[in-house]
């Protein structure tokens, strides 16, 4: 497989391998990875301050969406006798998928804490009827919607658009910043997401946008500056195919003025993707150039 010099994802999760193998990140095209649940892996602990959230308190009502690892429902969360509280409500399936096991997304949802490009999690579930695990989020409201669709099996790897999709340059400015924002911080806990894609991005029409989907996320293996700076460069590439996709689908409203602007973001797309991982650059810088151009174009 070290040969396979045009794989781009692979899921690995959920094995038995003593070691994460290093020839992975001499690959010039990987971008998505899921190692979560192999011995090798570090079991962060979950926040103790996490609520826990009775099944009792809950009511579901529609089913917003269905993964591999579960069912995502919209409904209420009673926090009082006189208050409820518009949710999401994801309850697991408990079977192992492609991704890996329900309990090690949950543990990596649970440790990236708050950010204001993260889904906000409000809980996980107790006592549900079936001893069914599951997470409550704070309901995102319908002004947002899926940025983009799976792949196919004609783009194989790379995200689904509508053919009339376009996007405004400072739209696209937006969900570059918000999204590298959210992989830093995600980066700087030690979270691999995996799983970083236009189809688990929400955005609402000014490009402000949040970032889910936990279910291909992996901690890192240990302690280690080299591999930990390895597993960033790889999700660097998979942030290079989102804004490769936007920028391709980019409208300018002024030629004139956000040609420049435009072609900034192409350079930064293209370092993104370079195929020698170490050249390309770090979450933080990519933050860095994204908050100098959002000054030049304000």
């Amino acid at each position: 497989m070290a040969q396979c010099q045009n794989l781009e994802l692979i899921r690995l999760a959920a094995n038995q391998l003593n070691t994460l193998p290093t020839w992975l990140f001499t690959l010039p095209r990987l971008s998505w990875l899921a190692y979560a649940g192999n011995p090798f892996c570090v079991s962060s602990s979950a926040p103790s301050s996490l609520a826990e959230i009775n099944w009792a308190d809950l009511t579901i009502q529609d089913t917003l969406g269905e993964g591999a690892s579960g069912v995502i429902y919209k409904g209420f969360w009673t926090t009082s006798p006189t208050q409820t509280v518009e949710v999401a409500i994801k309850v697991f399936k408990g079977n192992v998928t492609s991704d890996g096991l329900p309990a090690d997304e949950m543990r990596s949802c649970m440790a990236a804490g708050t950010h204001p490009h993260l889904v906000k999690l409000l809980g996980k579930i107790s006592h549900h009827p079936d001893q069914k695990a599951g997470l409550v989020f704070a309901f995102v409201p319908s002004s947002y919607q899926t940025l983009g669709y799976p792949p196919s099996f004609e783009t194989c790897t790379r995200d689904t658009y509508p053919p009339d999709t376009q996007f405004a340059l400072s739209v696209v400015l937006r969900i570059a910043q918000g999204i590298a924002a959210a992989a830093a911080h995600l980066h700087s806990n030690g979270i691999l997401h995996g799983d970083l894609y236009a189809h688990n991005i929400l955005t609402n029409a000014e490009g402000e946008s949040l970032l889910g989907d936990f279910g291909g996320a992996s901690f890192y293996p240990d302690h280690n500056p080299a591999i930990a700076a390895s597993l960033e460069q790889l999700e660097v590439r998979a942030f290079g195919c989102l804004l490769e996709d936007l920028l391709d689908r980019c409208v300018l409203d002024n030629v004139e003025a956000q040609t420049k602007l435009r072609d900034r973001l192409r350079c930064l797309q293209q370092d993104c993707l370079k195929p020698e991982p170490s050249m390309r650059p770090p979450f933080a810088a990519i933050c860095n150039v994204l908050t100098a151009l959002t000054r030049s174009h304000a």
